[in-house]
């Protein structure tokens, strides 16, 4: 079932055949001659409105006509605040192609977006600003950034009181050490949001890439405790839906527009590292494995938060971020094995989303635990980032490494036994 607000709404068709049983006024075809929209009278009794799609246009080479038609709310007929309908459609694939009388090839996407920009009139004067959260899933960034393109065509000639173009934290900050396409894609379609963001503000217009974090309360984090569990182990710094409306109001104050002048990062606004935010989270907390811990381009956070902390009193520095290996100064060797073993299973759990304790000491391979060798991977990278231990992958998965093995070779190269 679609539902049409009071407000209107414009739909696209490229489907064949509609056949609308209606008793309300709104619907609007563009007269083909004059350019100028008309309202249709509803069809009364057992009458309908029979409407030629693309397709059908296409398919009879151009015997049967399509037109374009759109929901407009007719004050003079609309009885009432709300209009639904139930439709079905059937219609093209995306990359079906067509040719049209003029010998032009289209594909139905294409084609698509071609009649949306018909829309524009007479209501591109309505629109006051755009939010585009578009979500990116597994490696779908083609469809992310094929829809900010529609939409900057569109919009193109509009001023808009804000344009907001929202992505994930996560692929801001990365994950160190781990090839997943997914993040790879997320941190690519970011990259590309913020240039245009930056290309709008050049040209003089609204615009600010806003990188949101997790939203706890709100949304899949808060419908889903597995998804959210796992988010947590890599980045515990959460707001909450009042701070992602907060931050959407200060992505309209940084996106106002500044000229020729403008640099990225005047572009981009990142929501959720707020280092007194960040302290109050990380209290108590061993954020030593965090995957923007040693990342460069966060130095000057990590500098304020120890700043912070000497201030609050936290002698020593922001627990969590003392190196590991200073731990087992003064521990026996039976001690550092144990230590250095429990570490690694801290680890390993947090690589595939579950609890230290739900892994064995002895006994059992470490690549049992992991799918795809991704354990393994995991394992190989932050094992040289954290202790600066070189240690092969082949070792790693191998059936006879176990965590108490393990242990024994990096206490080796530590030349603790």
């Amino acid at each position: 079932m679609q539902h049409y607000p009071f407000e209107g709404d414009l739909p696209a068709d490229t489907s064949s055949v509609t056949i609308l049983f209606n008793t309300e006024w709104g619907l609007q075809v563009c007269n083909p001659h004059s350019e100028e929209w008309q309202y249709v009278p509803p069809a009364r009794g057992t009458n309908a409105i029979v409407n030629i799609g693309d397709t059908a246009n296409f398919l009879t080479a151009g015997r049967l006509k399509s037109c374009l038609h759109r929901i407009v709310p007719y004050l003079d007929h609309w009885t009432r605040g709300s209009r639904y309908a139930i439709i079905f459609f059937l219609r093209a694939n995306n990359q079906v192609e067509f040719e049209d009388l003029e010998g032009q090839r289209w594909n139905a996407h294409n084609w698509l977006n071609r009649k949306f920009l018909n829309y524009r009139s007479p209501h591109k004067s309505s629109i006051k600003g755009v939010v585009y959260a578009a979500m990116v899933l597994k490696t779908a960034m083609g469809p992310k950034v094929e829809a900010a393109l529609v939409l900057d065509k569109v919009l193109c000639d509009i001023s808009l009181d804000f344009f907001i173009m929202t992505s994930g934290i996560s692929a801001v900050l990365g994950n160190q050490g781990q090839a997943n396409c997914t993040e790879a894609s997320c941190a690519a379609v970011n990259s590309f949001l913020d240039f245009l963001a930056l290309r709008h503000r050049r040209q003089g217009f609204f615009a600010c890439s806003l990188a949101l974090s997790m939203v706890e309360d709100a949304g899949v984090v808060a419908e889903n405790n597995i998804i959210a569990d796992k988010l947590a182990l890599k980045m515990p710094f959460g707001i909450d839906e009042r701070e992602m409306l907060s931050g959407f109001e200060s992505a309209i104050i940084q996106g106002a527009s500044s000229g020729n002048a403008v640099q990225l990062g005047d572009v981009q606004l990142i929501l959720g590292l707020e280092p007194p935010a960040m302290l109050e989270v990380m209290e108590g907390l061993d954020l030593s494995d965090a995957c923007w811990y040693k990342d460069e381009r966060m130095r000057p956070i990590l500098e304020e938060l120890e700043a912070l902390a000497t201030l609050m009193s936290k002698t020593g520095g922001l627990e969590g971020l003392e190196s590991f290996t200073s731990k087992l100064v003064g521990l026996s060797s039976d001690e550092s094995l144990l230590a250095i073993g429990s570490h690694i299973m801290e680890r390993s759990a947090r690589i595939v989303g579950a609890q230290a304790g739900d892994f064995q000491y002895e006994s059992i391979f470490i690549s049992s635990y992991g799918v795809d060798y991704v354990i393994d991977v995991e394992l190989h990278s932050w094992l040289f980032k954290e202790i600066g231990v070189q240690v092969s992958i082949q070792v790693i998965s191998g059936t006879n490494t176990a965590f108490a093995g393990l242990d024994r070779i990096i206490s080796e190269h530590l030349g603790i036994v």
